[in-house]
């Protein structure tokens, strides 16, 4: 099924949205995860149930990698403040 249209969520950026079009749900993404607080164990535990695995850049930022169908699932926790797909340069 050829995904054509997804919600319009703040939370994540155009390219990672377009990426879930392109590429369809079950492509792995590798994304910059900003939350609104340093993550604690049951906010990493809540992104694992979701398939998301963070590790700490700085701060409240994370690199993390999922599945692109689960972006949506990962944007709706409340401690998430924004998504952004890492460009190639910063995968490196």
């Amino acid at each position: 099924m050829r995904v054509t249209s997804i919600p319009n969520d703040p939370k994540i950026d155009l390219a990672l949205r377009s990426a879930f079009i392109r590429q369809g749900p079950s492509r792995e993404a590798h994304f910059i995860l900003e939350s609104i607080r340093t993550l604690g164990n049951s906010e990493i535990n809540q992104l694992k149930k979701e398939g998301c695995e963070v590790t700490p850049l700085a701060g409240n930022l994370y690199s993390a990698i999922a599945k692109l169908g689960s972006i949506f699932q990962i944007a709706a926790l409340d401690f998430i403040k924004y998504l952004e797909l890492k460009k190639e340069k910063q995968m490196h």
